[in-house]
């Protein structure tokens, strides 16, 4: 019983581990005999950069950020301008991340979350041990 629910233990956090680490690597595409692998977050870079320059876009639009500081009552259109500027800067930073230090960044920021998605996947896969002896 107790070997049965260790090795389903093991097997579950060992997944989790994989399946995170898997999240950040590997940052370059690597080709195996018919398919490709390549992390899930350096995969989907542009988009989260796009996502993420739409999201600051229509932000500022909608609260007129710029245009309640007083840049529209010199120029007007300037505040549409500089709020497109700053959507942009920010989809130009996030599209030339270095991979292998966002990747360790997110970690160190995620480090409680990481490590709880490891303790229930142990969880669980003590649980599916258990439910196998059982059965």
């Amino acid at each position: 019983m107790i070997k049965q629910i260790l090795l389903g233990a093991i097997a579950g956090w060992f997944t989790n581990k994989i399946a995170i680490y898997m999240l950040f690597h590997p940052v370059k595409k690597r080709r195996f005999l018919f398919f490709s692998l390549q992390g899930l977050i350096p995969k989907k870079l542009n988009y989260i950069a796009t996502s993420i320059y739409m999201g600051l876009h229509d932000a500022k639009l909608a609260s007129g950020w710029t245009r309640s500081t007083g840049l529209e009552a010199f120029l007007p259109g300037a505040g549409r301008y500089a709020d497109n500027i700053i959507a942009n800067e920010a989809y130009n930073k996030v599209s030339r991340l270095d991979l292998n230090e966002f990747a360790d960044q997110a970690k160190s920021l995620l480090d409680t979350e990481l490590i709880s998605l490891e303790l229930y996947g142990l969880l669980l896969g003590g649980l599916l041990g258990l439910v196998f002896y059982l059965i």
